[in-house]
């Protein structure tokens, strides 16, 4: 099938802004349960973010792009360029915050436009899809990536991700929404940590061992007691899951990403 960007621009647009605009409704379900310190602000911030059309958070963070392919559909277009005037068109007219720099260490001067967005695209067997993540600075800066045995007991291996959310995660407004990616190459780990992240807070596992490590690290990490804004009260985590990959038989990568407790995320799915 051949996919006709143009086609889906306003969509993917719209998307977008919504994103940064409209509370995420699984998230929502969970601040209207919440009772313990802040929940009225938190509550008001969403409702005030949709009467006055303004960012739910002003870190509007980097576009991060998840483009799944089937190997039945293609493109002919730069899609660089393509998302690139989409991200710059949606910051500029919803005056979203411009938070790139050109250059990250050495001159630190900001692109004005949010740019470039960040794209991966990643080969399924799965229908065609164009997923999003919007990022602030705060939880990217939690992201982790560590080498471990792969003769690491299962016991260590969690420990390994409640010792880091312990250490770091008041840091990224809690409660947290967390994605581990473990196997694979470091960098692919990491990629599956960010597409973790995607998932719906209810889309366990397939696999009943993995869907119990989920579970299993969703309540330890809850019991850490770091709660909302790190008030220790209410939940640490809304949802945590785990993407896996084959590897190499001496190597086990495990990358944690962290995301607000916003969620911001969208996806566009391809039809025929």
């Amino acid at each position: 099938m051949f996919i006709n960007f143009e086609y889906y621009r306003k969509q993917i647009k719209d998307k977008i802004i919504k994103a940064n605009l409209i509370i995420n409704s699984e998230v929502k379900v969970y601040l209207e349960t919440y009772k313990g310190p802040f929940s009225k602000v938190l509550n008001d911030n969403y409702k005030i973010s949709k009467i006055k059309n303004i960012p739910l958070c002003q870190d509007t963070g980097i576009v991060e792009f998840f483009l799944f392919l089937n190997k039945d559909d293609y493109f002919n277009i730069d899609i660089q360029g393509f998302l690139d005037s989409l991200v710059k068109e949606i910051y500029s007219e919803n005056n979203f915050r411009f938070s790139t720099l050109r250059d990250p260490y050495m001159k630190r001067k900001n692109t004005f436009d949010n740019l470039p967005s960040m794209i991966n695209i990643i080969p399924t067997k799965e229908k065609s899809n164009l997923s999003f993540l919007i990022k602030g600075g705060g939880s990217e800066n939690l992201s982790f990536l560590k080498m471990l045995k792969p003769t690491i007991s299962k016991n260590d291996l969690i420990n390994e991700v409640l010792k880091h959310i312990q250490l770091n995660g008041s840091r990224a407004c809690p409660p947290l929404v967390i994605g581990v990616g473990l196997g694979g190459t470091a960098e692919k780990a990491v990629l599956n940590s960010k597409i973790s992240l995607l998932k719906n807070f209810n889309d366990y596992n397939k696999d009943e061992d993995y869907k119990n490590l989920e579970k299993n690290l969703e309540t330890k990490i809850n019991n850490l007691n770091i709660g909302v804004q790190g008030l220790k009260e209410g939940k640490t985590t809304l949802s945590t899951k785990i993407t896996v990959m084959p590897s190499h038989i001496a190597s086990l990568s495990l990358a944690i990403s962290v995301d607000c407790y916003l969620n911001r995320k969208g996806v566009v799915y391809f039809e025929a």
